[in-house]
């Protein structure tokens, strides 16, 4: 078999010595042929092992990815393969389209942040995009359980490594375009044109407007929706009625109008709709009543908005850009008759450093409190990431809480009845991340024992 994991070798294997962020592939590669594997497949040209095979790549990724498509079979053609990218709202678009079809009883694969359902089958994962191994393992599995539909999201990286090199994509959506990854990406040119390359592969795409036009890049069916009529738009949003229970909207669908309402929350999230629903309605299978029905359910998405609590009301919510922070406490702000607002917040460590004091200033401006508190901080000190945080900062309007648990509990105890308190940017993630260690830690859970002993 094709592995990049020296754990997982077995004799005859083909082992790829992938170098990543985080660890050298090329310093298992010992342990390997140890265990069994007889070729070996690097970018580094020193390498020099008796017995065994050694191909040198220029782009290993991509050549695994070429090497996938031979050994598994071409299988992304033989389903409907749907993918999401953009900065924000990639999970929301992608779970409301895998829950809309097993809504209409269509049998289907999501592959997302929040993890990976094969049909209604749950398993874990690491990254917003998996290895390319992991996505032909899901395929074929997918295929053997009969489902025609594979949901996912794409993020820039794994489009700008050659992550996902060689899959076909029935359609793919996109979201926005914000400011995030800067540390990876040269600058917002690059990003942006990551995923220009990704919808300009896919037989159609479906694209934002009022974040990205480019006409000129793409051959495909390009759709496009926004918040403004023009004569491209096919999906434009209108009366927007927004609340702290439910949002009703209009969409227009080639001039012909329509209401909904959901238990979704925000315009930021009708744009995640709509999206939804033009790609519904590319792959044939839009029913107006359908989809009111179904926007009409209790839709949970985990770690989106997720209402912990109504008496002060508290949600989770996984917003960690300026863009999506922004959204967040506009839309709460917008809609708060009394009280204040109480935003627990911190940065994740080892990344983009320049959205740092941005969101500073976005919620020291939107938001009553704010506490400040840790993240995933992984090699950084949590000293020197809100350091970064506050640098920008002209209110007197937060504390810092080093430790996560203490922030949350200081939010608990500043809190009246009539506040809403909002715990941002790690959503349902189960782990946090210090010193390269993970440790047990959900925001919602640790809440709601908070809850227990204060109320």
């Amino acid at each position: 078999k094709i592995t990049i994991n020296s754990k997982n070798v077995e004799y005859g294997d083909i082992f790829f010595a992938i170098k990543g962020s985080k660890n050298d592939g090329n310093l298992y590669i010992e342990e390997a042929i140890r265990k069994g594997a007889k070729t070996i497949v690097t970018e580094n040209g020193e390498v020099l092992f008796n017995n065994v095979n050694i191909v040198i790549v220029k782009d290993i990724q991509k050549y695994l990815a070429e090497c996938c498509r031979r050994y598994y079979g071409d299988l992304s053609k033989k389903v409907c393969l749907i993918g999401i990218t953009g900065t924000n709202g990639k999970t929301t678009t992608a779970t409301l389209i895998y829950k809309y079809l097993r809504f209409i009883n269509e049998k289907a694969t999501l592959i997302s942040t929040n993890g990976i359902f094969i049909d209604d089958n749950y398993h874990k994962t690491n990254n917003t995009t998996p290895n390319i191994i992991e996505i032909y393992n899901i395929l074929k599995e997918s295929i053997k359980e009969k489902i025609k539909y594979v949901i996912m999201e794409v993020s820039s990286h794994s489009v700008k490594l050659n992550r996902i090199y060689g899959l076909t994509y029935k359609v793919g959506g996109l979201t926005n375009i914000t400011h995030d990854h800067l540390d990876f990406h040269k600058n917002i040119e690059d990003y942006r044109l990551s995923k220009i390359m990704f919808l300009s592969r896919c037989e159609k795409a479906v694209l934002n407007i009022d974040y990205i036009d480019y006409r000129s890049y793409f051959n495909n069916n390009v759709t496009f929706y926004g918040d403004k009529q023009n004569k491209y738009n096919e999906y434009y949003i209108c009366n927007v009625e927004e609340g702290l229970m439910n949002t009703k909207f209009n969409v227009y669908i080639n001039r012909i109008p329509f209401s909904f309402e959901t238990s979704l929350l925000g315009k930021f999230n009708v744009y995640n709709i709509i999206l939804f629903i033009s790609i519904i309605k590319s792959l044939n299978l839009y029913n107006k009543e359908y989809i009111k029905n179904f926007l009409l359910q209790d839709i949970n998405i985990p770690g989106r908005i997720d209402i912990v609590n109504k008496n002060p009301l508290i949600f989770v919510d996984f917003a960690h850009t300026p863009d999506a922070v922004n959204n967040i406490l506009s839309f709460i702000k917008r809609n708060m008759n009394e009280g204040k607002i109480i935003c627990v917040i911190g940065m994740g460590g080892d990344r983009d450093k320049s959205k740092r004091q941005l969101v500073g200033k976005i919620t020291t401006d939107l938001s009553d409190v704010v506490i400040f508190t840790e993240d995933n901080n992984r090699s950084e000190n949590v000293e020197d990431i809100i350091s970064d945080i506050i640098i920008n900062i002209d209110k007197d309007n937060y504390y810092i809480e080093y430790d996560r648990l203490n922030a949350i509990k200081k939010a608990l105890e500043l809190s009246n009845l009539d506040d809403i308190i909002c715990v941002l940017g790690r959503g349902c993630e189960e782990y946090l991340e210090k010193n390269n260690v993970l440790y047990p830690f959900n925001d919602k859970n640790e809440i709601l024992k908070l809850i227990y002993k204060l109320y």
